[in-house]
């Protein structure tokens, strides 16, 4: 908006001119610019020359009854054409005013349309970080559901190492015994050598050794065994974990997605495959006891035996 006030002196004027416009800028929507002007009046012809910072700028219009027009030149080299009518000094401010409330209004609007787009958006991010993190969700439950299969898968090898090792032991344990027979029977026989008899005691010393290696071959088979029943908790601790935290981030989503679904299933059959290992576990513990034991009771007497065959038959005097 344009206010212009002169004083005319023949063909000649003087005056002012404040130019009212949108700044553009929230904190101060209005900018102002007051020039002062000199310009000359012929008939319907007006020009006005501004003078300012050593500057001169030229505009040009016409006179039409009670109507100002004035052309005034733009940065770009356009022509802009303002049309100017009669008023008082109330009416420009309230001309101000309205243009004020105007921006204001505008101004109001835009910060609702960028809170609701900023809203949109917001809300566009939350539902793909929450479909992500379903995704993503789903993927770890997948990955423990197979780590948790393809460990309880291993149980047939563990169950085949313990037994592998109790058969070992019996069949030591056994050969322990045959080589005791050997030398109790020989020792029985009359006239019996005794570094015959120290020969059988020591082939069952041998077999102690062998019933030693078979301790130590078990003992490999129920390490694992034991590491086998410690990654199945903890993979079964892992499934469940990764379950409850799918469920949650799939309850923010209207399709969720895929994901194993028989996880309470795979738990109760891994479940029964543990149970299964810690049982075979301890019956082979408790066997691995006893034929240690018998082991050692057979050397035992296998020792006695060749002592007894050493010491002297005393003589009546």
């Amino acid at each position: 908006m344009i206010y212009v006030r002169w004083t005319r002196q023949g063909s000649t004027v003087v005056g002012s001119l404040q130019q009212v416009q949108a700044s553009g800028r929230a904190d101060d929507p209005i900018k102002t610019d007051n020039m002062s002007f000199e310009g000359n009046i012929s008939g319907t012809g007006i020009s006005l020359t501004f003078r300012e910072l050593g500057s001169i700028r030229n505009w040009t219009g016409t006179i039409d009854a009670d109507l100002l027009t004035i052309e005034i030149p733009q940065p770009d080299g356009t022509i802009a054409t303002d049309r100017l009518v009669p008023a008082t000094p109330a009416e420009f401010n309230a001309e101000v005013e309205s243009l004020r409330a105007r921006l204001a209004d505008d101004a109001a609007a835009a910060a609702d349309q960028a809170a609701e787009l900023l809203a949109a958006q917001q809300a566009a991010d939350q539902e793909v970080a929450e479909r992500q993190a379903a995704v993503s969700a789903a993927h770890a439950l997948a990955v423990r559901y197979r780590d948790l299969a393809e460990i309880a898968d291993s149980q047939a090898n563990v169950l085949a190492g313990l037994e592998a090792a109790m058969v070992k032991y019996k069949q030591n344990v056994a050969a322990t015994q045959l080589a005791l027979d050997a030398e109790t029977s020989y020792a029985q026989t009359p006239g019996a050598d005794c570094y015959k008899v120290n020969e059988l005691l020591y082939a069952l010393n041998e077999g102690l050794y062998s019933v030693n290696e078979a301790q130590y071959s078990y003992g490999e088979a129920d390490a694992k065994a034991v590491t086998f029943i410690a990654d199945v908790k903890r993979a079964q601790q892992g499934l469940r974990e990764a379950q409850a935290n799918f469920d949650r981030e799939a309850s923010h989503n209207e399709e969720p997605p895929v994901a194993p679904k028989d996880v309470i299933g795979e738990l109760q059959r891994v479940t029964k495959t543990l149970a299964d290992v810690e049982a075979k576990q301890a019956t082979t513990k408790a066997s691995a006891a006893a034929y240690d034991k018998q082991a050692k009771d057979k050397v035992q007497v296998g020792t006695r035996i060749s002592t007894a065959c050493e010491q002297p038959i005393p003589t009546s005097s």
